[in-house]
């Protein structure tokens, strides 16, 4: 932290609307906070005043019954709660990718034996289809899930384009649910066989664990995400896994150069958490496919009072992954704006009646995940779209890092990932509950705008945590 701002980041009786995203071709906030009134109106779906339709938001509801394997069934066992892997119904290139994941699905089937699925052709997801309807069609309904019709762990073979990430966060609620997305296709057998090498040759994974987090000056969000986020985390699992060697890059150590030989060095951790800013980038930028989520490190000086385009020694993207790189088993999370993706269309910004805002021209998985996984990483824990304070700071609460612990820890004792980040998941699902019951309160004249535009808000944030990479990949520890 610089010493030109105070530790005091806003009062925690309310939420508030910061979000971790920068332009590059301005060096601004992407995302201007958004008022509690126009938040509220979108969760309660009421008509707009004009001068909200310039700042609205996509009312999304999303109340999950959220359930996971049923009763004495071991998470972390393929053949108590199975492994499946879905692909789209019309995928001109399925066999190509079928054939490349090859060795991957093989080791999969061993494993869960009769609890195995391919989700193919005519089974496989259909255009349009809702999670909801593509479970029910497989015979999944309400309560656990039943793991010999569709398994626990599901592995989407396919970009946003062709499985949206709507039905990846849908699956999640119930499912351990991860993606993998190459535009090259030896990138997909190469993340495959990697993991499978790093599987059956069964080296324990080093115990270290990297947290990288940047406070960069006269910015409020990376003052929070690091003092109240990334050094709880830190000191979390310091003092519980004691085994471990805790390594912090924080605030002014958060370098671009620290990031760089962390990612590069002959020993990489097997655990990395980064909080930082994302860049996120107009949709007609020609570099938005290759920079966007790309982590912003503490060379950036803050946000800019007048336009001022980033230089790239402000940020670490894909292109700083030199060919060679290994990142060995590595399991990575970026609590960053579009750390993990970017979908079509802005859920915060839109008009009835009106053409939605496009964020891009069509989904994308973030090039800096996608790469990782290609050097060596077996998955990257991202958000997609905005990433908002709300995941780790409530009104009357204060710092809330208990669901990031859970999946620190879980990770950290060889839990399979997508499992590990169940626990993101089954917030959301609380949070939902809250927001309903706040909704019903206003219906019968409580004003509450800020609690009902704080719980909306909230909740958009923890639906949008995905993995990339197969949810069942695991640290051998």
């Amino acid at each position: 932290m610089t010493n030109s701002h105070s530790d005091n980041d806003g009062d925690d009786s309310t939420f508030d609307a910061l979000v971790n995203g920068i332009d590059p071709r301005t060096g601004k906030c992407a995302t201007q906070p958004l008022s509690p009134e126009i938040l509220c109106a979108i969760a309660e779906g009421r008509p707009l005043s004009q001068a909200d339709l310039d700042v609205i938001a996509d009312a999304l509801h999303r109340r999950k019954a959220h359930l996971g394997v049923g009763y004495e069934v071991n998470e972390n066992a393929l053949d108590e709660c199975g492994w499946g892997i879905v692909f789209a119904a019309d995928d001109p290139r399925v066999n190509d990718k079928k054939a490349r994941l090859d060795r991957l699905l093989m080791r999969r089937r061993e494993e869960s034996g009769a609890l195995y699925r391919e989700f193919i052709g005519t089974s496989g997801w259909q255009p349009g289809e809702s999670g909801r309807k593509f479970l029910n069609r497989h015979g999944a309904a309400a309560g656990p899930v039943p793991v010999e019709k569709v398994p626990y762990y599901l592995l989407l073979a396919g970009s946003p384009h062709e499985i949206p990430f709507e039905l990846q966060c849908a699956l999640d609620s119930r499912h351990a649910v991860g993606r993998l997305d190459f535009d090259a296709l030896d990138d997909l057998e190469r993340y495959a066989e990697q993991l499978v090498e790093h599987e059956e040759v069964a080296q324990p994974a080093p115990r270290r664990a990297v947290f990288f987090a940047t406070s960069n000056p006269a910015d409020v969000n990376t003052r929070r995400s690091a003092k109240r986020l990334a050094m709880p985390l830190a000191d979390t699992l310091t003092k519980k896994r004691d085994t471990w060697r805790i390594d912090r890059y924080l605030q002014k150590d958060a370098t671009k150069s620290a990031l760089a030989k962390v990612l590069s060095g002959a020993e990489p951790p097997s655990l990395l958490f980064s909080a930082t800013h994302g860049l996120s980038c107009a949709p007609d930028d020609p570099q938005q496919r290759e920079r966007q989520g790309a982590i912003v490190t503490q060379e950036w000086p803050g946000p800019a009072t007048d336009d001022r385009e980033m230089t790239p020694d402000e940020y670490f993207a894909a292109n700083e992954l030199a060919p060679g790189v290994n990142l060995r088993g590595m399991m990575i999370f970026l609590f960053a704006c579009f750390g993990a993706g970017t979908p079509q269309y802005d859920e915060f910004r839109w008009t009835p009646g009106a053409p939605r805002i496009e964020l891009a021209s069509a989904p994308f998985v973030s090039r800096l995940s996608e790469r990782m996984l290609a050097a060596g990483a077996m998955a990257v824990v991202g958000h997609v779209d905005r990433a908002w304070s709300s995941s780790f700071l409530w009104p009357g609460a204060g710092t809330q890092t208990g669901a990031f612990e859970d999946v620190m820890l879980k990770l950290a004792d060889g839990g399979r990932v997508g499992a590990a980040v169940d626990v993101l998941h089954t917030r959301c699902n609380d949070i939902a509950f809250e927001l309903a019951a706040a909704l019903k309160d206003r219906r019968f004249g409580k004003q509450n705008d800020e609690e009902v535009a704080g719980l909306w808000l909230a909740q958009t944030d923890a639906t949008n945590y995905v993995v990339i990479g197969d949810p069942a990949a695991r640290l051998l520890v």
